[in-house]
């Protein structure tokens, strides 16, 4: 049995790249990440949690639409409008995003299940609702969340007094 096994070497940090061809999209999206990293596993978690949440938004909105972005399909039920400001819940704040936008070939706006379940506000009235319950001082629901990275906490909403 011939087993092809993967040799390990060591390189320095800027031969790194050029030892592994990936994609140029995931080659940035791994830079986003070690930079994040740094900031701790929650903030890791977060920054991947919302690429992942963009991405499933992105199929769901191919799905709705017929096709990819720029696809010159003839039998498509809508075309993609480009991106709109939003906001979803993440670790006890409002986050800032931007979500894709599609109208049908109607002209009716298309709405995302993806994007409508996680901009609810029902997971933050609840963990408001605890803070209260515990003595948390409404001035100090900022202090008490958890640490999502420097990024989102500058990008993030409904904390302040």
């Amino acid at each position: 049995m011939n087993k092809n096994v993967a040799a390990v070497r060591l390189v320095e940090r800027d031969d790194a790249a050029a030892v592994v061809e990936l994609p140029e999209e995931l080659r940035v999206s791994l830079a986003a990440i070690a930079g994040v990293a740094r900031e701790g596993l929650l903030a890791v978690g977060a920054s991947v949690g919302l690429m992942v949440m963009h991405e499933m938004m992105n199929a769901e909105m191919t799905a709705k639409v017929g096709g990819p972005k720029h696809a010159k399909l003839t039998d498509r039920n809508g075309n993609w409008h480009g991106d709109a400001p939003g906001s979803v819940v993440l670790g006890g704040r409002r986050v800032r995003v931007d979500r894709p936008r599609g109208r049908t070939t109607d002209g009716h706006e298309i709405e995302l299940d993806t994007y409508a379940e996680f901009a609810n506000d029902d997971l933050l009235s609840q963990l408001v609702s605890e803070r209260m319950l515990v003595g948390v001082a409404t001035r100090r629901h900022a202090a008490v969340n958890e640490p999502v990275g420097d990024d989102l906490d500058t990008n993030s909403m409904s904390t302040s007094r």
